[in-house]
């Protein structure tokens, strides 16, 4: 199999940390973007140059903007892994995470 790299770790650190300046990559495996209703954590890993990165979505709100962003800017496509397929930025690309809150939301009512 014939993996497609993106690029080497310093370079794409620059690029994240240029396109989202709150971002915080003390760790340079694993970078973490807060906001007051999602958080977003960037695991690259160890292997360099960078085979893939996975993000680990939690929050109220779905971050389209920003894995849009990073998209556009790279020519990456993103994977929802819940969905098993790539994201469709212009065909309703929030509609999985809001399927997931609503799951969570019924599994939270049930334990009240």
């Amino acid at each position: 199999m014939n993996i497609k790299l993106l690029g080497n770790r310093c370079d794409i650190l620059d690029m994240l940390k240029e396109l989202l300046p709150d971002i915080d990559f003390s760790d340079p495996h694993w970078g973490v973007l807060a906001t007051e209703t999602y958080s977003i954590e960037f695991n690259i890993g160890g292997k360099d140059p960078v085979e893939s990165i996975m993000l680990h979505i939690r929050g109220e709100d779905a971050p389209i903007d920003v894995i849009k962003k990073i998209c556009s800017k790279t020519a990456w496509r993103a994977i929802d892994t819940s969905a098993g397929d790539f994201i469709d930025f212009e065909n309703c690309p929030e509609e999985s995470f809001n399927r997931w809150k609503r799951y969570r939301d019924k599994i939270i009512d049930e334990f009240k």
